[in-house]
């Protein structure tokens, strides 16, 4: 089907972005970055295939590119919060921890629902001694993980609703 849509409408980067994610997952990252590498050509400012390459090379642990990633990222990436996760893990890696803890930071205001984001601030928030801080985030990391896990029991269940179990959170 994405193939199909590559074909369709060659300007759309959409279905490449959709094709590198697959390729990814399958665990074939030459052929996801070659794929994210064709959407951007195609359109230059579409901001997920720049977050989505930034991922790649995080995980792939090119973090030396990673300044030449942010250098090239179009306007509008700044309110995605892929974007300040893939610059926290640089800042992470080149161990600038007050940085790492602003781009998390930057994330969540972004996407409150980033179980990375929260996660790992709560982690380096107590690392540096905000014990509070960590606390609340590290809470609500945890909410986040429940009602996630909540989530996939009652959409991939044959069971009954358990709305009661949604309203308890």
């Amino acid at each position: 089907l994405l193939a199909r849509a590559v074909e369709t409408d060659p300007s759309d980067p959409s279905p490449l972005l959709g094709l590198a994610w697959h390729a990814q997952e399958s665990g074939d990252r030459d052929r996801a970055e070659a794929l994210l590498i064709r959407a951007i050509e195609r359109k230059g400012d579409f901001v997920p295939a720049h977050v989505a390459l930034g991922m790649l090379l995080v995980d792939a642990g090119r973090f030396e590119e990673i300044a030449a990633w942010n250098s090239k990222l179009p306007s509008g990436a700044e309110d995605f919060p892929g974007t300040w996760i893939v610059r926290a893990k640089g800042a992470e890696h080149q161990q600038d921890i007050a940085g790492a803890i602003r781009c998390y930071g930057e994330a969540v205001t972004r996407s409150p629902e980033s179980k990375v984001a929260n996660s790992r601030l709560a982690q380096l928030l107590e690392q540096v001694g905000q014990r509070e801080l960590a606390q609340a985030f590290g809470a609500y990391s945890l909410k986040i993980q429940e009602l996630a896990d909540l989530q996939d029991r009652l959409f991939f269940s044959d069971g009954p609703s358990g709305i009661e179990a949604l309203l308890g959170l």
